[in-house]
């Protein structure tokens, strides 16, 4: 991991197989300041109020709403005292199923649902049939929980940006590739040679699959690794320009500018004012 990211807090969840939260339990860590978790996060919001940022995407939170939080994602919460609702923590291996989990892995809103009372209490009704599994410590009792969060999981892709299919594909590879390579590999080509195949067919399976061309996937991390390098604070503007894989700074300054319409230190500006 980049040393910039090491620096942002990283917080553990407990070891069990799921986590249930009042929306307004006691926090082990200040959820007020930029932090990640290394496991998800659904939050269900009964009565909203406040906001969240999610990779520095701004969501208000609604009534009746539920919301996923990714492993690795920067996250803040800034809930109001009237906010009511309930979290839901878990990690990627307490999902025993693991085309499950890589579907999980693939979603691209941290929105499920809004403003969808029959939904929530649908949620609601799955979420206590799960709690009454964990509090009764009947013999194998997670045994049957994990069984139980499998179906919970199922439940939450129903609403979720992502398609149902195999969890091996051009696709999947193709985002392996582009986490491990995004900051040296910034063409299209570089992946299509990889994977062997034309660039326009796989142009065609990421627009089915994720509704975007690889070149806008390419840059997407790209940008996502910028504003969280920027965020953190803890290079130059220069320096992650350079460790991101572009040569020259006027590159990035234009990159970063068309892309958000921003410069970078009013990106900067705009992460102080968070906290």
């Amino acid at each position: 991991m980049s040393d910039h990211l090491e620096k942002l807090p990283l917080h553990s969840l407990r070891n069990q197989v799921v986590v249930f939260e009042d929306i307004a339990y006691q926090n082990p860590y200040d959820f007020h300041k930029k932090h990640r978790h290394d496991y998800l996060e659904i939050i269900l919001c009964e009565k909203g109020g406040g906001k969240q940022w999610v990779d520095f995407g701004e969501i208000d939170l609604k009534d009746y709403s539920c919301y996923i939080v990714l492993p690795k994602q920067v996250h803040l919460l800034k809930r109001n005292d009237s906010t009511k609702g309930q979290i839901v923590q878990f990690t990627y291996e307490s999902v025993s199923d693991n085309t499950l989990a890589g579907k999980l892995a693939t979603v691209s809103e941290p929105i499920l649902f809004e403003n969808d009372q029959n939904l929530y209490h649908e949620m609601e009704r799955f979420i206590g049939f799960m709690k009454s599994i964990a509090e009764s410590k009947q013999l194998n009792y997670k045994n049957i929980l994990a069984h139980q969060l499998n179906s919970f999981v199922c439940f939450l892709l129903n609403f979720s940006q992502v398609k149902d299919v195999a969890s091996k594909g051009i696709h999947i590879e193709f985002m392996s590739l582009l986490e491990k390579n995004f900051k040296e590999w910034h063409t299209v080509s570089s992946y299509s040679n990889k994977l062997n195949i034309p660039e326009n067919k796989l142009s065609l399976i990421t627009k089915e699959h994720f509704g975007q061309t690889p070149l806008q996937l390419i840059h997407d991390r790209l940008l996502l690794e910028a504003k969280r390098m920027i965020f953190c604070e803890t290079n130059s503007i220069k320096e992650i320009g350079y460790d991101l894989g572009f040569n020259y700074s006027t590159n990035f300054a234009q990159f970063i500018k068309k892309k958000t319409g921003f410069t970078a230190k009013q990106l900067l500006e705009n992460s102080r004012n968070l906290n």
